[in-house]
């Protein structure tokens, strides 16, 4: 009985120490900030963000978008993305905050569309 006790306080020793890396890897997977949808008017929209990401990403789930513009706001900053392009169902665009590395405390997006379709926008950090 008292081997099956270390037994069992062993393995969840294990899991504690694992827990951390664990952790890490999860704050690395893609999360929605936004859905939006372009109406064919050439629209830019303002999205809120309020994240610490790496990475964005324009993700098409529904007709066809045009991204033309892609600025980040960002400690009273702002970058500027030229994208200009056409974005299928189920077709990506990736945009890198800074170097891709580093964290950058993002206040939010505008993102200049066009075309009739929906699509999202992901963050990673």
């Amino acid at each position: 009985m008292k081997k099956l006790f270390v037994s069992i306080l062993a393995a969840v020793g294990l899991l504690m120490a694992a827990s951390p890396a664990l952790a890490e890897r999860d704050s690395h997977e893609w999360f929605k900030i936004a859905e939006l949808e372009a109406i064919g008017k050439g629209d830019a929209k303002e999205v809120k963000c309020e994240h610490k990401i790496a990475k964005a990403k324009v993700v098409c789930t529904e007709g066809s978008v045009i991204i033309n513009g892609f600025t980040v706001r960002h400690n009273g900053k702002t970058d500027y993305h030229k994208i200009a392009q056409k974005l299928e169902k189920g077709e990506k665009v990736d945009v890198d905050m800074v170097d891709g590395k580093q964290l950058l405390a993002v206040d939010g997006f505008r993102i200049s569309d066009d075309g009739k379709g929906k699509y999202t926008i992901e963050g990673r950090k």
